[in-house]
């Protein structure tokens, strides 16, 4: 997702640069998992920082739960389906 960031920043010709970013960091599904459990449970259409983390309520006594977002976005992006440097470039000097 960070990669997909530095490149949508480094396309010159490339429009609505900040729509691209957050597009960057937009994941189809979440997956969360109870670390207690193990029960897993998935969100759809989520958007998350660095893709993965871990949380934790307020007691000691409640369980973590790991959550990892399946960057789709992102591998667009890195591939060149989208935000494609070669396309941008085509078009500004079109």
């Amino acid at each position: 997702m960070i990669a997909a960031l530095v490149k949508v920043t480094r396309t010159k010709a490339l429009r609505r640069k900040w729509l691209w970013g957050v597009a960057a960091f937009a994941g189809i599904f979440s997956f969360q998992m109870n670390w207690a459990t193990g029960q897993i449970f998935s969100n759809f259409l989520t958007i998350q920082f660095i893709g993965a983390g871990a949380t934790r309520g307020p007691s000691a006594f409640v369980a973590w739960v790991l959550t990892m977002t399946l960057p789709v976005g992102a591998a667009l992006i890195l591939t060149g389906v989208w935000a494609n440097p070669d396309k941008a470039a085509k078009r500004a000097i079109v």
